[in-house]
């Protein structure tokens, strides 16, 4: 558990997000990729590997679902005002509550973190890292930012990232996933 010194709230989580990137940086200096992911956020591993080992040149983006062209929004939770930031659109970012990145690509955002001020917006704050840095966004949909039929487990055994679950689902979803996998009658 990684503690910071700092109020928790929404507009803090990009700062959290930066002591993130220093921590791993500094700390996991052996590690392929990393992956980040929110507390409500189903994650299969095994897709997640088979989806690195398929992708060419996997190591040189950041993967997740990428919001293209997001544009501002200026009410509620997710508020940006004009005076803040005056544009219309975000750059391209990870959003959905998971991405995934190679050890190089945390580097350079790292590096990026220390240049540039923290935004409001976690997700968008790493879009303003991933620009700044010169890291390409690849977008899949096996990052599913919103749930998913609750009966439709194939969709889980397919998804990389399903976002948006509570703890007792996330725990559900694994245990019937474990019991396909233990009954000799399902294909691998």
């Amino acid at each position: 558990i990684l503690m910071w010194d700092f109020a928790e709230s929404h507009h803090n989580l990009s700062l959290k997000e930066r002591c993130f990137l220093r921590w791993v940086h500094q700390h996991c200096q052996r590690a392929a990729y990393v992956f980040k992911g929110d507390d409500d956020l189903f994650v299969n591993p095994k897709v997640l590997t088979e989806y690195l080992h398929r992708t060419p040149n996997a190591s040189h983006f950041i993967h997740g679902n990428i919001r293209f062209h997001a544009a501002v929004i200026r009410r509620g939770k997710y508020a940006v005002s004009r005076d803040f930031y005056p544009k219309n659109h975000y750059p391209n970012f990870a959003s959905g509550g998971g991405f995934i990145m190679s050890r190089p690509v945390l580097a350079a955002l790292y590096q990026a973190s220390l240049e540039l001020p923290v935004f409001p917006l976690d997700d968008v704050y790493l879009g303003f890292l991933t620009l700044a840095a010169r890291i390409p966004h690849r977008h899949d949909g096996a990052f599913r930012v919103w749930g998913i039929p609750k009966d439709v487990l194939s969709a889980y055994q397919e998804s990389v990232t399903v976002h948006g679950l509570s703890m007792e689902r996330i725990e559900e979803v694994w245990k019937e996933l474990e019991s396909l996998q233990q009954d000799p009658r399902t294909p691998s």
